[in-house]
């Protein structure tokens, strides 16, 4: 079954050999590693929109390494605890590389994972390393995707398009969200700045969602390896914020022991 709709008319995409086809013979050619690109050139960006192939591979590298495990499977874990069956509908706003799609789809082997992307470097990688989910090149804030299909939607440190979320998700679906909470990877920010600082922890309400929980998860980190540890760097926004001595400062750190900390916001449609 596809969950997937034409970005053109809107109508159900239908997959027919390799291409994905509409009523209105809008036709999507299916890559060799079985993503499809649904993201029309006038919705680009750029030239090359989001993660581009560095950038994809410094994330691998870090979240291969098992660094965020102990996150994904919390995130695993709401989905199987809200689900009403063993057969959900997921749809994974931001799906990067599919490091989170992997953990969950092993949680719930039998779930429907949908992951939409805008990278389409990280779309080629996520495909190719898990056959069993369907992938799109696309943004979160006009997903090919049916309304109100979905059960869960997920958003990982990813753009926010609540209203798009709405649509997708059935009546009485889950949105989770991920957010950093106050120390996460505090002791690498003090490599970083002279007067590093805890995130602040905010309360948001979006419409047609009530808040349900905040769940936190709290792990540690020992890097022992420069790589690893300016893989885990180019994954935040501090990355984009940090001045070249900053930059300098983390590139020699060869050991980093600091604390994680993610908040799982668990919003439920009205």
């Amino acid at each position: 079954m596809s969950f997937f709709i034409c970005p053109v008319c809107k109508s159900v995409l239908e997959r027919d050999g390799k291409s994905y086809v509409c009523r209105n013979c809008h036709t999507f050619d299916i890559a060799k590693e079985g993503y499809v690109n649904l993201l029309p050139s006038g919705k680009a960006n750029s030239a090359v929109p989001g993660d581009n192939k560095e950038m994809v591979k410094s994330r691998t590298v870090f979240l291969e390494s098992g660094g965020y495990k102990v996150f994904a499977d919390g995130i695993a874990d709401v989905c199987r605890e809200y689900s009403l069956g063993d057969e959900p509908v997921i749809v994974d706003a931001g799906c990067g590389q599919g490091y989170y799609d992997k953990i969950i789809k092993s949680s719930l082997p039998k779930s429907n994972i949908v992951g939409i992307d805008i990278s389409k470097f990280a779309i080629k990688y996520a495909s190719n390393n898990n056959k069993n989910i369907s992938y799109a090149v696309a943004g979160v804030y006009d997903m090919p995707v049916a309304d109100e299909c979905a059960d869960f939607v997920l958003s990982i440190f990813s753009p926010l398009a609540d209203r798009e979320f709405c649509r997708v998700l059935k009546k009485c679906g889950y949105l989770v969200i991920a957010v950093p909470g106050p120390v996460h990877l505090l002791e690498m920010k003090k490599i970083l700045y002279n007067n590093p600082y805890e995130n602040q922890v905010t309360e948001s309400n979006y419409e047609g969602f009530k808040f349900v929980k905040r769940i936190p998860i709290q792990s540690s980190l020992v890097l022992e390896n420069s790589e690893l540890i300016y893989a885990l760097f180019s994954m935040t926004p501090y990355f984009w914020k940090t001045d070249v001595e900053g930059h300098e400062r983390l590139k020699n750190t060869s050991y980093l022991e600091t604390r994680t900390e993610f908040h799982l916001l668990v919003y439920q449609k009205e």
